[in-house]
């Protein structure tokens, strides 16, 4: 009688109105994937909007692991044909990053044989960006953690902390406020 949606009508079209290209327009990088695969979980309205828009994300980066997982809860929720793997780009990126990895890791061997300090260093950073890339966060961790015992000047401890910042910032899970 008072004219206020029942809580079962409001429940069902909570999300309706949300505009998702705008609200995601305001994330980049993994931020806008974890928002994306936050909302698809929460809001039934958005899901597979949601789902679509963070798949086609994940196909740009290298991050085969998190395109599986979530291609899997799509079909779940929405059935095989909706959202079909793509094990063909899955096994490209998987056989890229095999071939990446040995060649990095070749490197920082040479750089250690050569005790170039600034050279392993690099090759520290290396490794890191590429287990960022793959989604691997706690080797990236690792990694970038590591160059702390080669920085030979300020600067490299400078660098160390803010790349260690930057990358930490864009693996906090974020926290959707739609309610």
């Amino acid at each position: 009688m008072s004219g206020a949606p029942s809580s079962s009508e409001s429940a069902a079209g909570r999300y309706a109105d949300v505009d998702l290209d705008a609200f995601i327009a305001n994330y980049s990088g993994t931020l806008r994937i974890e928002r994306l695969t936050y909302i698809a979980r929460q809001a039934p309205e958005l899901a597979c909007d949601a789902y679509h828009m963070a798949l086609s994300l994940l196909k740009k980066t290298r991050n085969t692991q998190l395109y599986q997982e979530l291609c899997h809860e799509a079909q779940k929720k929405f059935g095989d044909d909706a959202f079909p793997i793509d094990s063909t780009w899955v096994e490209e990126q998987d056989s890229a990053a095999k071939k990446q990895r040995e060649k990095l890791d070749e490197d920082l061997a040479t750089y250690r044989g050569n005790m170039i300090r600034e050279s392993i260093r690099m090759g520290h950073n290396d490794l890191a960006e590429f287990y960022f890339d793959r989604g691997e966060y706690d080797m990236a961790l690792k990694d970038f953690l590591r160059t702390r015992d080669y920085c030979t000047a300020p600067k490299h401890v400078i660098a160390m902390v803010w790349l260690h910042r930057a990358y930490s910032r864009d693996t906090v899970r974020p926290v959707l406020w739609l309610d």
